[in-house]
């Protein structure tokens, strides 16, 4: 599991505490190890690519509003599956808690479907 949080006051602040206290609360009285990196968000850039290209190509191209195409894209390739009550769930992730390394895998699988199933070619930032 990831959390995001500021660092303030050498103190950490999370973004979302309540799902802190969820996820925290299946190992109560466990060991656990705490991993603590840089969140590096995504560029400008990348986001405009995204949003004027990557979602608006295949939008037009299908007949979709621009916010429809960006929830079945992440609906298909940005999930995971959480076991909750027994049960295995899909939780939708949101494209503003990941990582420009993680938008960059996003937007290539993206890409790769648009062109190999849907016949839609996206276009490199560069062209």
């Amino acid at each position: 599991m990831k959390h995001i949080a500021q660092v303030i006051n050498n103190q950490i602040v999370f973004t979302d505490r309540n799902k802190l206290d969820l996820d925290l609360s299946v190992y109560e009285g466990e060991s656990i190890v705490v991993d603590i990196q840089k969140n590096m968000p995504r560029s400008m850039n990348l986001n405009k690519y995204y949003w004027s290209v990557v979602v608006m190509v295949p939008a037009k191209e299908l007949g979709y509003e621009k916010e429809e195409m960006h929830e079945v894209f992440k609906s298909k390739f940005l999930y995971k599956k959480e076991l909750i009550d027994g049960e295995w769930v899909k939780i939708v992730r949101s494209t503003t808690k990941i990582s420009s390394k993680e938008m960059i895998t996003y937007i290539d699988q993206i890409k790769r479907f648009c062109t190999e199933e849907l016949g839609v070619y996206i276009p490199d930032p560069n062209e």
